[in-house]
Order: structure tokens, then C-alpha cells, then sequence
């Protein structure tokens, strides 16, 4: 499992190398750079969330084509559904933001972020959004 952006980003050049010898075209391609969730206790993977937007950032830059997919859930993993809920919703955005193009949901649990206050986004990410 990668947790940086840049080993996220080299899984995903990889595979294409492969699935282009293979004759696929990028647009046929769905990549998921997996979340990992932020709530395990261990320091380092507080920056999980961070680590993946990045990833897809740099694979939407670099390979324009292809699609990218993610498990919005798997971020918040063991934390309150309260939480679990405000975290998905304001990570999805970051995501849709950074270029994700398709997302693993539960639509009745993300919420419209104009129903997330600015201090939650705040706690949430560590920074304002």
C-alpha cells in the first residue's frame, strides 16, 4: 500500500506503462491512489488525507486521460459518524478539487459543505479551506 503521493503517483505510472504496452487507450484506465484512513493514532498517518490529494493532483496533471476513483470513506475509518460525515464530505470536495473524477459513496452520508461551519473544516484539515 502506497501512503506517499510520490509512491501513489509511481503505482500509477507504472500500471499505465503496462496497460498502454497492453494496447489500452488512457481513457479506458480507472486508478484508485487509495485513501488511507487518518484516524489510526499514528502520527504519520495523519497526513494520509494530504498524501492522496496530492496523488491525484499529480497523476491528473500528468496523465490527463485516464480515471481516477476513490473510497471516500476508508479516510475516516474508525472515527464517530459525525465525524466520519463531515470528514468525507469536505475530503470528497478536496478530491473533486484536485481532479477525482469518480467516488465510492454513500450519498446519504456526505453532507453539501455549506452545512459545514468553517471551524469544523478548519479542525478537520488543519487548515482553512
Amino acid at each position: 500500500m502506497a501512503r506517499t503521493s510520490e509512491k501513489k503517483y509511481s503505482i500509477a505510472q507504472r500500471a499505465l506503462i503496462k496497460t498502454r504496452s497492453s494496447g489500452l487507450a488512457d481513457y479506458e484506465i480507472f486508478f484508485d491512489p487509495l485513501a488511507l484512513p487518518i484516524s489510526t493514532g499514528i502520527e504519520e498517518d495523519r497526513l494520509n488525507a494530504k498524501a492522496t490529494i496530492e496523488a491525484i493532483v499529480k497523476i491528473r496533471n500528468n496523465f490527463p486521460d485516464i480515471h481516477i476513483i476513490l473510497g471516500i470513506s476508508n479516510i475516516s475509518f474508525g472515527l464517530s459518524p459525525l465525524s466520519r460525515i463531515n470528514l468525507n464530505s469536505i475530503f470528497l470536495d478536496e478530491c473533486i478539487k484536485a481532479g477525482l473524477d469518480s467516488a465510492i459513496i454513500a450519498p446519504n452520508k456526505i453532507l453539501p459543505l455549506s452545512k459545514i461551519s468553517a471551524e469544523t473544516k478548519k479542525i478537520m484539515f488543519g487548515f482553512n479551506l
